[in-house]
């Protein structure tokens, strides 16, 4: 969402350093088992790629932020370890018959880490934050649907203007249209609480380390590119059961040939992808865990300057990639792309690409960009000769570190780069509102009025038929008719798990509810 844009699994996309540097991290594991055996048996240690773009539940962006999150800081509803939406710091709901009106009935036991009371101004704090225009937060523009919030955040009028109150210690939220999914748009850390008192004493920024946690764990410890160390919260609403972890240890790992052999030896307890070549011996050990996920990743043109300004071009790449090749060589269960939905989310489509062979016009030379990664890397030259092949044109490959690249794609972004969006909740709007005209996700340059306004459609619509031809009307401009993207597969998640961990399950939006481990 959740994706920026880029909403990767826990362990991202992978990032490979050199050869040297991933030997070495194994020797320091190796040196380390002398000291450490293995993880306690309160502890549990998982994998992550990196360090996540930003802990702050308003500017968090990226999968790895937004799954540690997800445990952390609770909002007024979230979903369980088998994607089923639930309601954690309200209690109850009521909706006005106009479908414009939510009333959320706060949990009386309802505690941050610290014992204060969850308060409906807590709420308002968040949002209001989140909204800001100066906090620049990416999802922002997914909160637009309550009343007043886009003039808010555009600098076009005050806060007093936005939908949102507390009266009788209850948050009261009110829309600019009736949007049937605004329960399951809640779950957003982006609409987490936040406390003013937290805020004003970090200087307007929320800390990683220290601040109060809603969620089932709080943050106690972090070391830079090293590791974070969550710990059960005493005032968690719900309780914790005496079997569930007292703490987690989210290890970074980049190399995943390292993680496999630390989980070999007992150090890591998941591995939050398996590497292709350990696939099989794990697979036979019964390790392996595979579950569907609500992401996509894909190729996205920037449309600013260069031959891909014509849609005609941009078929031509499009048509050239062979798919099902990469999902092959991947070996690992994901699916072929032709719908830019994910596969699980309403919507989805599987699209004919004859289309995309109509596409006319002499490349010229052009750089793909993407993040560093093993895999990446093998699905990158794979896309390299199937579009020299049909083309003549070998494009240029330019990688580099997960950070720097966020970076480049909102400043400068190649002329095609590779991308992946997570759907952050049950729903298929924040696949769409990615390429939405001005949206801070939409990297490409993008832009198309009848798109923009069946999306603005769609959002307003109950599920069902009707909304599903709007869907797929809005995915045949964006893939086929446009080709302002091409979608390479849906992913799934592969987990490698220690027997030691029961109870283990990861829902369709990447996250591992830790206290449901056992």
């Amino acid at each position: 969402m959740v994706l920026s844009g880029i909403f990767r699994t826990w362990v991202g996309l992978f990032r490979v350093p050199s050869l040297l540097f991933a030997l070495g991290f194994l020797m320091v594991g190796l040196i380390g088992c002398k000291k450490n055996p293995g993880p306690s048996p309160q502890e549990f240690r998982i994998q992550i790629s990196s360090e996540p773009v930003s802990l702050d539940p308003s500017l968090a962006e990226d999968g790895v932020a937004l799954r540690i999150l997800a445990n952390t800081q609770e909002g007024l509803l979230g979903y369980d370890g088998a994607g089923e939406l639930q309601h954690r710091m309200a209690e109850s709901h009521s909706v006005s018959r106009d479908g414009r009106r939510y009333e959320f009935t706060l949990r009386s036991n309802a505690r941050w880490s610290d014992g204060q009371p969850v308060r409906a101004e807590d709420f308002i704090t968040g949002l209001k934050r989140t909204l800001l225009p100066h906090t620049a937060a990416p999802l922002a523009e997914l909160l637009f649907v309550i009343r007043g919030a886009k003039p808010f955040y555009l600098g076009k009028s005050g806060f007093e203007s936005v939908g949102v109150s507390a009266r009788d210690g209850k948050l009261i939220i009110e829309l600019e249209r009736p949007t049937p999914y605004l329960p399951h748009l809640l779950t957003l850390m982006a609409a987490a609480p936040q406390r003013a008192d937290v805020l004003a004493a970090n200087g307007g920024s929320w800390p990683t380390v220290g601040a109060p946690s809603t969620g089932p764990f709080q943050i106690t410890e972090r070391i830079a590119d090293r590791s974070l160390l969550l710990v059960k919260n005493p005032h968690y609403f719900a309780g914790h059961d005496s079997a569930a972890p007292q703490a987690v240890r989210l290890q970074v790992v980049q190399d995943e040939s390292t993680a496999a052999a630390l989980f070999d030896q007992g150090l890591l307890d998941v591995l939050t992808r398996v590497p292709a070549l350990d696939l099989k011996r794990f697979r036979e050990k019964g390790v392996v865990r595979t579950d569907p996920f609500f992401a996509t990743f894909y190729l996205a043109f920037n449309v600013r300057t260069g031959p891909f300004r014509e849609a005609s071009v941009r078929r031509v790449v499009a048509a050239a990639i062979r798919k099902q090749e990469i999902t092959q060589a991947l070996g690992s269960g994901e699916r072929a792309a032709s719908s830019w939905i994910a596969h699980g989310l309403e919507g989805y489509y599987e699209f004919s690409e004859s289309r995309l062979v109509k596409g006319k016009g002499e490349l010229e030379p052009f750089v793909i960009g993407f993040d560093t990664s093993g895999r990446n890397s093998m699905i990158m030259e794979k896309i390299q000769q199937d579009v020299f092949v049909a083309t003549g044109v070998r494009p240029t490959l330019k990688n580099m570190d997960w950070k720097s690249y966020v970076k480049l794609l909102r400043t400068d972004p190649p002329l095609l780069f590779r991308f992946g969006w997570l759907s952050p909740f049950r729903d298929p709007i924040s696949h769409l509102q990615v390429f939405v005209t001005g949206s801070p996700n939409n990297h490409s340059g993008w832009t198309n009025a009848e798109y923009d306004r069946l999306v603005a459609e769609i959002s307003a619509l109950e599920s069902g038929p009707k909304r599903e031809a709007k869907i797929r009307r809005a995915q045949q401009i964006l893939v086929e008719q446009e080709a302002a993207v091409i979608p390479i597969y849906h992913y799934v998640q592969t987990h490698a798990v220690s027997p030691r961990v029961k109870n283990f399950r990861a829902n369709p939006f990447g996250v591992i509810r830790l206290n449901e481990l056992r």
